[in-house]
């Protein structure tokens, strides 16, 4: 009997070692949610951030994951434990202990663009290229990921206002072909579903304008 064992997608941060796996894709689950294994090496952190329009569920598969929430208050997941942020929490993730943590990072509903942007911001840092203001601006917009700080709230117009231009001027494809494949991930994004509108790319669910 043969068996087929699907070939997954790793990609890894060039500079700290921590390293993403996808194990379900938009493309695989019809836009359902993203499921990828995170694997963050000790003392590493993830600065404090929100989403605006995804559900973000983490489950501690190897060691103790730490979740900063708004005001400091922290929760320890060991092995086995999950924890669930809503729409526009403000958290951060910590590696606190002395030994790699992998865990589940869970999104629903799917977010492509939370895939294409990690991609992309891999391939620049691999190549050594700077990540520009807009460039970030637009990474931000299509992964939902919005770093917390009255700054970033006050150029969250000027943002979407980059993003959509970037959409409309084909950036989008153009930093996915030049970055993407330089980070040797390619994602079967070939059949398009719904609209190519800011917040719902092809291959994602479309979320409502204005918000």
């Amino acid at each position: 009997m043969l068996e087929i064992i699907k070939q997954r997608i790793i990609t890894t941060h060039p500079i700290t070692g921590d390293s993403v796996e996808f194990v379900s894709t938009t493309s695989e689950n019809d836009g359902t949610c993203n499921i990828m294994h995170v694997r963050l090496n000790p003392t590493f952190k993830v600065p404090s951030q929100y989403h605006k329009k995804t559900i973000h569920v983490f489950k501690c598969l190897e060691g103790a994951l730490c979740i900063r929430l708004k005001g400091g208050e922290l929760e320890m997941l060991p092995a086995g434990r999950s924890f669930t942020i809503l729409p526009l929490t403000p958290y951060a993730l910590l590696n606190p202990g002395l030994n790699l943590v992998k865990f589940e990072h869970k999104i629903i509903p799917g977010r492509r663009g939370f895939e294409d942007a990690l991609m992309i911001f891999h391939g620049m840092l691999k190549k050594k290229e700077l990540v520009s203001f807009g460039t970030r601006s637009f990474l931000n917009f299509i992964s939902d990921t919005y770093t917390v700080s009255f700054t970033e709230k006050m150029l969250h117009p000027l943002r979407r206002y980059l993003a959509s231009k970037a959409l409309r001027d084909g950036a989008y494809k153009n930093l996915l072909e030049k970055y993407g494949r330089a980070n040797g991930l390619v994602f079967n994004h070939d059949t398009p579903r719904g609209n190519a509108s800011p917040d719902g790319m092809p291959g994602v669910v479309v979320y409502p304008e204005g918000t």
